[in-house]
């Protein structure tokens, strides 16, 4: 096909998928950011829930900010708890799992899945997940959400959570982790992107150990070869400077250097975040002009997505567009609050290019952005959105 446009294979795309396009949601034909991105509410028992019937809004809202893509926390002990030890994957809790990707794709986002919390059933003395159960784990969540199996539902995986932070594991027994886990989801789904654990800004630091610098030095920089995307967290920093350091790491290696960087979980942190009363509208508003610095200066240090950590406000990472309306209760009310998901709007869609057809946001219409929408054509884009590319097609 070289560099041109296939309106053959086009049309046939829109023979089959009309009826897609023209029903899909409003959410989904929406101009998005690919550069910000929102942690959801992940939590899927106890007091920290969020409750079935209350999913498709909370994710309608997160849409309504334009963000690009939604993180969601995906529970290993919530899908296979204890008493479901022995029972067929058929019989796994997958439910609410299920409506909460469904409701991602269907606002025309992209989830990114961070796989963690084995059950203690399946946890070694290290605290990593046991190999046998964790393969049958993967195996299972791959197939089921995979774009290789014809879902296109989920694309990033990510393995574990801030793996610097943990007391009974190294960073080279995680980066063997990494190289058991890796070849299983690459074989069952080429396409997929395999995200290092998100690390925590300490992990550049002399003073806690050089973590992410021991971890790259381990056999030259053995471990590159089983993550796709580098991970960091960063709560606090919006000069960007954790940002700095740990490309500085990265640029060391011929196989780090040039990996796609993302920050998985950003916002103030407690450090800068200090209202009277945390999470209350007329204070957190003050907020988020400092939470638009640290998006501008994250990206411009080098980072190639920011995540806003989390959808929900807490009072030790900052404002955000819901507020838990009881502490305590196993179905917490979530209220949106309004005049901050407004304002927090209005940054994030300062973020979307606006140059038109550029799909994916890297300032160019080119080929990558046709092979974006046949990819998606029908869920999120539209015949309209095709139209927009041929007009604009590498001018």
């Amino acid at each position: 096909m070289g560099n041109k446009i296939n309106h053959k294979i086009f049309i046939i795309l829109i023979t089959v998928l009309i009826y897609i396009s023209s029903s899909s949601d409003i959410h989904a034909s929406t101009a998005r950011t690919d550069k910000i991105g929102m942690g959801a509410r992940s939590f899927w028992t106890g007091e920290n829930q969020l409750a079935k019937s209350k999913i498709p809004d909370y994710i309608s809202t997160i849409a309504s900010t334009k963000v690009g893509y939604v993180r969601v926390f995906v529970s290993w002990n919530y899908i296979q708890p204890p008493n479901l030890k022995n029972a067929s994957p058929t019989d796994w809790q997958w439910e609410k799992v299920d409506l909460m990707i469904n409701e991602i794709k269907n606002n025309g986002m992209d989830p990114v899945i961070m796989l963690y919390n084995p059950p203690a059933w399946a946890t070694t003395v290290k605290g990593l997940p046991e190999q046998i159960s964790w393969r049958k784990f993967v195996t299972k969540i791959v197939n089921r959400y995979g774009y290789s199996n014809g879902n296109k539902q989920v694309k990033y995986w990510e393995i574990l959570n801030e793996p610097d932070a943990s007391t009974k594991f190294t960073g080279i027994e995680y980066g063997k982790f990494l190289e058991f886990t890796y070849p299983i989801i690459k074989s069952l789904d080429p396409q997929s992107q395999v995200l290092l654990a998100g690390l925590t800004q300490l992990s550049t630091r002399i003073d806690n150990g050089d973590w992410l610098n021991k971890f790259l030095t381990y056999n030259n920089a053995e471990f590159a070869n089983y993550f796709d995307i580098f991970n960091v967290h960063a709560y606090g920093d919006t000069s960007g400077g954790g940002i700095t350091r740990a490309k500085s790491i990265l640029s060391k290696w011929p196989t780090t250097k040039n990996k796609p960087f993302w920050v998985t979980e950003a916002n103030l942190g407690s450090n800068i975040y200090k209202p009277i009363t945390p999470c209350l509208n007329v204070e957190d508003l003050k907020y988020l002009t400092q939470i638009e610095t640290m998006f501008t200066n994250m990206l411009t240090q080098g980072a190639d997505k920011v995540f806003l950590h989390s959808a929900e406000c807490t009072y030790w990472t900052g404002p955000s567009i819901f507020i838990r309306e009881s502490e305590g209760s196993d179905t917490p009310a979530l209220i949106i609050r309004q005049n901050v998901l407004t304002r927090l709007t209005a940054i994030i869609s300062s973020f979307i290019s606006t140059k038109p057809g550029d799909f994916n946001g890297d300032g160019k219409v080119d080929l990558s952005d046709y092979n974006l929408i046949v990819s998606n054509f029908g869920n999120p884009y539209t015949i309209f959105d095709y139209n927009t590319l041929v007009a604009n097609y590498r001018k």
